[in-house]
């Protein structure tokens, strides 16, 4: 757990040094792809049950540039629970009074996303989506596909003249035919322009 603090605070300590998003590096280019790594919490709603999951977040995303301001693409996220997200899930949902955690598999998110800058020299950013999801959350069923609407709010800045560090949140709201699910995460990104 303390080489996870540290990591925090290296990369807290290090979007201090980086500058807010330039409109130059979106403006000389028409396409952008993105990393991010992170991690959060899911709560899930099948059979009246209710489960909060810690979970380790990858988001890979791809797309065009239509001006400064606005980004178009698509977005692929894998969400994955292992010993220490399912303990800070459990400490997250425990404090809000949820049961137990569920044993889960990978839950899979793919779909379009628009990103608004509304102010580029400050590297805020909005996001929303609509999107496909799957995932094995509900006991007794196999895979389960269904639907999720995404928004999200973060920062942006300049580390290099392409080459941009942000952090950014984001929510889902998934609805299957067995439940639906809620996610908050967090995410350390990484963007090329």
């Amino acid at each position: 757990m303390h080489h996870v603090r540290r990591v925090l605070v290296v990369v807290a300590l290090s979007l201090f040094a980086v500058g807010p998003a330039a409109a130059s590096s979106r403006a000389d280019t028409s396409w952008y792809i993105g990393f991010g790594l992170g991690g959060g919490a899911t709560w899930t709603r099948p059979y009246d049950t209710h489960a909060a999951v810690g979970s380790f977040q990858m988001q890979f995303e791809a797309g065009a540039i239509l001006t400064p301001h606005w980004l178009l693409g698509g977005e692929f996220d894998i969400s994955m629970s292992d010993a220490m997200a399912i303990g800070i899930g459990a400490g997250l949902g425990a404090a809000l009074g949820e049961d137990e955690p569920a044993d889960v598999a990978p839950r899979l998110f793919f779909g379009p996303m628009v990103s608004w800058y509304p102010v580029l020299e400050l590297g805020l950013h909005l996001k929303g989506g609509l999107g496909v999801c799957t995932t094995s959350f509900f006991p007794d069923s196999d895979s389960q596909t269904g639907f999720d609407v995404r928004t999200g709010f973060g920062w942006e800045g300049r580390l290099l003249e392409s080459f941009h560090l942000g952090l950014e949140v984001q929510h889902g709201f998934e609805v299957y035919a067995l439940g639906w699910s809620n996610e908050v995460f967090g995410l350390v990104t990484m963007a090329w322009y």
